[in-house]
């Protein structure tokens, strides 16, 4: 449904969130202890919410939540983007969080310690898609201004000629030699 037309609309955002989600997954360190802390850091490295999720769909960190709130979090294992990650290697949504209550794209993959997963609000995607079409329309009206410039100048240039052509060719037809 909609989410195979956002992908369609969108692949450069998302093949640029699933690199992110790559290069995050390398910085995992393979250590239990203290994935909490990993995903807060990644998560401000790359200002995404960054989820490390077990194979069983236990939440073992996220950037959003303290270590508290993390042990409230509903088990992930049925969430789309960590079945398709479990099942080949990659996930991709665009759905509602229960978690975070918003909208979010969603990349996951299947990386140690299961699964390593980057969000990104579908505010903020919507923020870029904005820009990125903005930049397109002032790109456009600038193109379009020099375009005019360019063809008053040369309309001028050629005028010229032209007006100098009909000034002597009125004086002919008047009698005066030009």
């Amino acid at each position: 449904g909609g989410s195979v037309a956002f992908y369609h609309q969108h692949p450069g955002y998302l093949g640029l969130l699933t690199h992110e989600v790559r290069l995050l997954a390398i910085a995992v360190p393979h250590d239990m202890s203290h994935l909490n802390l990993v995903a807060h850091h990644l998560g401000d490295l790359v200002q995404r919410r960054v989820t490390l999720i077990a194979p069983d769909g236990r939440v073992l960190g996220d950037s959003d939540f303290d270590d508290a709130s993390l042990r409230l979090l509903e088990n992930h294992r049925s969430r789309p983007e960590v079945q398709d990650a479990l099942a080949s290697g990659i996930g991709l949504a665009r759905r509602f969080s229960a978690s975070t209550k918003r909208d979010e794209i969603k990349v996951a993959i299947a990386s140690w310690p299961g699964v390593v997963r980057i969000s990104a609000p579908l505010a903020q995607v919507d923020s870029l898609v904005g820009d990125a079409q903005r930049v397109v329309l002032l790109a456009g009206l600038a193109a379009l201004l020099l375009g005019a410039l360019l063809a008053a100048a040369v309309g001028q240039a050629l005028g010229r000629p032209l007006r100098e052509l009909a000034v002597a060719t009125r004086e002919v037809a008047a009698g005066r030699e030009a």
